[in-house]
């Protein structure tokens, strides 16, 4: 049974007529509308990407960069300026210059911005006021309406000379001449300060007509914990009241290396490429179009269609055709039995003188011995269409039905076969 099938899938193969195609056209320019392909369109597809390049943004010089600027350039950088010196000793780091060396560490007055003068037991004038930072005279602010170059100070009454800057109190000095109402003796109390905080006192007592010169490394210190400095020196110093030694140390300071920080922006190319053009060489794979490109075939129809119209003198008095042989046939003195019968004759044409001079097997009669020189040949023309192969197209039409009802007796034949050998093991 499945050689029947075999036999009759092939026969029916062997009925389908091959298509003819034509050779394909060249392909078209690319386009970004979708093209689909069939049997007769071949479809080329080209992926193009969005290509860029990197265009570089200057950010500050920087020991880190930051979201904004998040690339450094190495090839571009400068140092910091030295750090102050410190005992913490700095941490390594990428490019960071350390500098040490050993310091001697004291404690110090802190450096003040006041001084304040009162009198007492009597009252006390003083001129010339001048103020000397090593050794330099330098400005100062006395209290609201006091003329600096004479002002008395009455008894239990003080006056305040404020400076811009604060400065180191062993380098401080002042001079002036005093005299005092009671004709003997000038008793003062002189206090520095430094944003409020008292550091020094001292109580001193000058001669009536006298020229003073304080200095401030010689002042008293007025104890408390909050009034001290840490002070370093490269050398030993001597000590005061106000310059306490503590030991010696090494001290540290450094130097940053500051790298350039820059960030890098994507500058597109405006259209799509298969490649990289010019500085546009960096390829975005997330950012693609496809392009299509299609060339196209046709069917050949290899049916004959044949329509041909022939005009022509007949030559030979033979005209031939692949369905027809046709003769021409002289005129020839015929009884007029189309007169006898009172009938219109009929033309003298090829057809009607065929028609008449048909010749049939039976008959076995030969052609009169005519003298056609008393005879001209007619002037033919003649339309020959072939006609279609209708037993081809039957056949055609039929197969693949009776391929149908063949495979459908196949498959019910087995469902019979099936039951009955159900049956036969419902019976054993």
């Amino acid at each position: 049974m499945k050689k029947i099938l075999l036999i009759v899938l092939l026969l029916s193969f062997s009925n389908v007529q091959a298509m003819e195609y034509s050779d394909y056209t060249e392909f078209s320019d690319f386009t970004d509308q979708y093209i689909e392909s069939d049997d007769l369109t071949d479809v080329k597809v080209e992926r193009r990407y969005k290509y860029y390049k990197l265009e570089k943004v200057l950010g500050d010089y920087s020991v880190e960069t930051t979201d904004e600027y998040p690339y450094f350039d190495k090839d571009d950088y400068k140092y910091t300026d030295y750090s102050s010196f410190s005992e913490d000793k700095p941490e390594d780091k990428e490019g960071r210059i350390t500098d040490s060396k050993t310091s001697y560490k004291y404690k110090k007055i802190k450096d003040p911005n006041l001084i304040n003068i009162s009198a007492s037991m009597a009252d006390s004038t003083i001129k010339n006021l001048k103020i000397f930072y090593n050794n330099e005279e330098i400005n100062y602010e006395l209290t609201e309406g006091i003329d600096a170059k004479e002002f008395t100070i009455k008894a239990n009454k003080s006056i305040s000379i404020a400076f811009k800057e604060k400065y180191d109190l062993r380098f401080l000095k002042m001079t002036f001449d005093i005299t005092s109402s009671n004709g003997v003796s000038a008793f003062l109390n002189i206090v520095t300060s430094t944003d409020g905080v008292n550091l020094t006192k001292d109580v001193p007592v000058y001669k009536h007509g006298s020229s003073v010169t304080w200095l401030g490394n010689q002042s008293g210190v007025i104890v408390k914990d909050d009034i001290w400095d840490t002070y370093y020196s490269d050398t030993k110093l001597s000590t005061s009241s106000i310059l306490r030694y503590d030991r010696e140390t090494t001290l540290y300071r450094y130097k940053d290396i500051l790298y350039r920080t820059y960030n890098l922006t994507r500058d597109y190319y405006d259209e799509y490429l298969n490649a990289p053009y010019e500085d546009y060489i960096y390829k975005d794979e997330m950012d693609y179009k496809d392009y299509y490109a299609k060339r196209t075939r046709t069917i050949i129809d290899t049916e004959p269609k044949i329509s041909e119209t022939d005009s022509e003198d007949i030559e030979n008095n033979n005209v031939i055709n692949d369905n027809i042989v046709s003769e021409v046939i002289p005129e020839v003195a015929l009884p007029d039995l189309k007169k006898e019968s009172n009938q219109v004759p009929k033309a003298k044409t090829l057809d009607n003188i065929i028609y008449s001079k048909t010749v049939t097997s039976s008959n076995n009669l030969t052609r009169p011995n005519y003298n056609y020189s008393n005879y001209y040949p007619v002037k033919v023309t003649k339309t020959v269409e072939k006609t279609p192969d209708m037993t081809f197209r039957l056949i055609y039409i039929i197969w693949p039905w009776f391929l149908i009802l063949v495979i459908l007796i196949l498959v019910l034949s087995k469902l019979y076969k099936k039951r009955k050998e159900c049956a036969k093991v419902k019976l054993g």
